[in-house]
């Protein structure tokens, strides 16, 4: 295999327009005759250029390299002579990409002694604005031609291509179907590869959050909140973030909780404690004689007031029974439920009953609706509550919120975790977050076109498997194989190509990012 170096500033006398994008060198066809003869092939094999823009600020772009060296080939609904893909970077400095598996393309010695090349940015089919810098080298290897029944042949596919997208207007980046600019017919046995791959690095990676609200008060019945909070998937790659969107979600219902980040962990932080408001609540005591009728009658009211928790509710109850001289005692029992005990023995024949009303049977757990409750305390010296005292501030979080925050791991549960704030005001992960959880760590390419893979039992329409790395630093993620993998094509006539990537769950990934998806497709006949 044989190399020619190609420089963007040689041979200026001769090619004054020459830049560091687009550039003509010239070869005496004498001086390649220790190229291989007749039919051979080439390739480039890489590329070094110097990436100073005249733009300040450095975004990621594919560029292409185009050149007269080798034949048209399809570009989505078009012709085009782009040899090789790339992504410059964001570096203000000199870069080499090294095609370690380069497609290679017909050529001729006479197109190798005149080449042309043009660095081409996808997006806008133009050539980016280098300043002035180090010039452009690009090295093409030449080998004798594989001798094959068919000529190999690329399709260059890209996403955004607006002629497909009058045809298919749902097309996005994740999944979408190309027309091409004719019908393609196959006799043999021809075989695609996957030979680049460039996708945006913005899978979403916060799907299945949810949050649960609840703020049960057992002052007041029109206090009883309980909300779930649902929300759009979204992707985020830094945690403060995340915490910052999941702050904004519990602010946009007014729940005054606030996620923090300290040393790593993350915690849960109650800013308002919320006290409860009691009013209405009313008590009557009332001892008959075995004639029925009023042997003694005493009642009073609570004040209405704002009580933090049950204690010093039940505090200000015995209060009230010891001013009133009331035979009774209050206290909470056992599991939050309530107490209440007579203190006096009642005499034979004498009625001891002890009224509650609506609002006070509710929240001392007598009653679970607005009703009045009735104790007879000559049948049954104490009574305690069916019901739990109502009163509670916790949020629940989905099994995937709670694993990116911290809270817990799926190797110990896969159930929603809650946090009782009227417990503990604060509450502090215990493990470090890993807001990447639900990154897709293996793409599935498909492709319309080719034959069945069993995939997990599965038959699948499997152009390539490909490992996903956690890239935060690049917002397009790249894929250069270094062996080509031979997929048997299986619709042999067809005038358009659909792509779909999949997780490997089969679910097409879905993606937060306007930047398109482009692959390069070899069709070989073996």
């Amino acid at each position: 295999m044989k190399s020619i170096f190609y420089c963007s500033n040689a041979q200026s006398d001769m090619f004054p327009r020459n830049t560091r994008s687009r550039f003509e060198n010239y070869i005496d066809i004498n001086s390649l005759r220790y190229l291989p003869s007749n039919d051979i092939e080439a390739a480039i094999k890489s590329v070094t250029f110097d990436n100073r823009r005249e733009e300040r600020l450095l975004k990621q772009h594919i560029l292409g390299i185009r050149s007269n060296i080798c034949e048209y080939s399809i570009k989505n609904g078009e012709y085009d002579k782009i040899l090789a893909l790339f992504v410059e970077g964001n570096v203000n400095d000199v870069i080499h990409i090294d095609f370690k598996n380069p497609i290679f393309f017909s050529s001729e010695k006479e197109l190798l002694s005149k080449a042309h090349f043009e660095i081409i940015d996808i997006d806008t089919n133009t050539a980016p604005n280098f300043t002035v810098g180090s010039p452009t080298y690009i090295q093409v290897v030449i080998r004798k031609k594989v001798q094959r029944m068919k000529k190999p042949f690329t399709i260059f596919l890209d996403s955004s291509c607006k002629r497909s997208q009058h045809s298919y207007p749902m097309n996005n980046n994740m999944e979408f179907t190309i027309d091409l600019p004719e019908r393609l017919e196959f006799r043999g046995n021809w075989n695609v590869v996957l030979k680049s791959l460039f996708i945006p690095n913005k899978f979403v990676n916060a799907d299945g959050i949810y949050v649960k609200y609840y703020n049960h008060q057992w002052g007041k019945f029109d206090t009883l909140k309980n909300v779930k909070l649902d929300h759009l998937p979204f992707h985020v790659d830094r945690l403060d973030v995340f915490i910052e969107k999941f702050n904004s979600l519990l602010h946009l219902h007014r729940i005054k909780i606030k996620a923090l980040l300290s040393e790593g962990k993350v915690s849960l932080n109650w800013i308002d404690k919320e006290i409860q408001i009691v009013e209405d609540c009313e008590c009557k005591y009332t001892l008959f004689t075995p004639q029925m009728r009023v042997h003694e009658e005493k009642s009073f009211s609570m004040k209405n007031g704002s009580y933090k928790t049950l204690t010093p509710f039940l505090q200000e109850m015995t209060k009230l029974f010891n001013y009133y001289q009331l035979p009774f005692t209050v206290e909470e029992f056992e599991n939050g439920k309530v107490k209440i005990k007579i203190t006096q023995i009642i005499e034979n024949g004498f009625k001891c009953q002890l009224y509650l009303s609506p609002n006070l049977a509710f929240n001392l757990g007598y009653r679970s609706s607005k009703d009045p409750q009735f104790l007879r305390f000559d049948l049954n010296k104490e009574y305690i509550a069916p019901h739990k005292t109502i009163w509670e501030n916790s949020l629940c979080l989905s099994p995937n919120l709670a694993h990116m925050l911290g809270f817990q791991k799926y190797t110990e549960s896969k159930e929603e975790f809650i946090v009782h704030f009227n417990d503990i005001p604060v509450q502090t992960a215990k493990y470090t977050p890993d807001i990447f959880l639900l990154n897709p760590r293996n793409l599935i390419i498909g492709c319309d076109v080719v034959s069945d893979t069993i995939f997990g039992g599965e038959h699948v329409k499997l152009l390539r498997l490909v490992t996903n790395p956690i890239n935060i630093s690049s917002e397009i993620l790249t894929f250069d194989f270094l062996q080509n993998e031979y997929v048997e094509l299986e619709v042999k006539e067809f005038k358009s190509i659909k792509i779909r990537i999949a997780d490997v769950t089969g679910k097409t990934v879905r993606c937060e990012s306007d930047i398109p998806a482009r692959l390069q497709l070899l069709f070989v006949n073996i």
